[in-house]
């Protein structure tokens, strides 16, 4: 899931001519962000899942500053091509930045920690999805055992995040 997204979101430049009315300089900004882009790709490729929330903050540095990249890059003609990107690319660091917070923090506590299952059925979902913040069923049919797990075990502010998120948790997680 995370690797897909982050291909599908880092390359492929548009390369505007000076017929476009765009200097020269911006074929530099241009590969400077693709370097960037290819440093975020790579050390993401050495990951099996998505890393915890205690490591998130190294990718989240890389996604911000690959953000940052792309939003300096003033020629009109390559925004236009580059306005979809970004998009995706905020959401991607706010993705990060979500689960480099309270919730992230949360789910790697209940996974190191495994709550009773008597009490709250849904933990189990944490346990048997590693790389993920649980699965669809946690976040729809067992929507009140996921709340109450996460306000009791991780506080108030993990669960105003994960109530703010939860659209991008189902998105990311293809849940229909």
């Amino acid at each position: 899931m995370f690797h897909v997204l982050l291909f599908s979101v880092l390359f492929v430049f548009p390369i505007p001519s000076t017929s476009e009315h765009c200097d020269q300089s911006i074929l530099l900004s241009l590969f400077k962000c693709s370097d960037i882009a290819s440093n975020l790709t790579i050390q993401l490729q050495k990951l099996k899942d998505m890393p915890p929330a205690s490591q998130m903050g190294t990718y989240l540095d890389l996604c911000e500053s690959y953000l940052f990249c792309l939003e300096k890059i003033e020629c009109p003609d390559a925004q236009k091509h580059l306005q979809p990107r970004e998009k995706a690319v905020t959401s991607m660091c706010n993705g990060m930045k979500f689960m480099a917070g309270p919730f992230g923090k949360c789910v790697e506590k209940l996974r190191s920690n495994s709550p009773s299952l008597k009490k709250y059925p849904c933990a189990r979902h944490f346990v048997n999805q590693v790389g993920r913040p649980g699965n669809c069923e946690m976040y729809q049919t067992e929507y009140e055992c996921t709340q109450s797990l996460v306000k009791d075990q991780c506080g108030i502010e993990a669960l105003d995040e994960l109530e703010t998120h939860k659209s991008y948790i189902l998105s990311q997680m293809h849940c229909k």
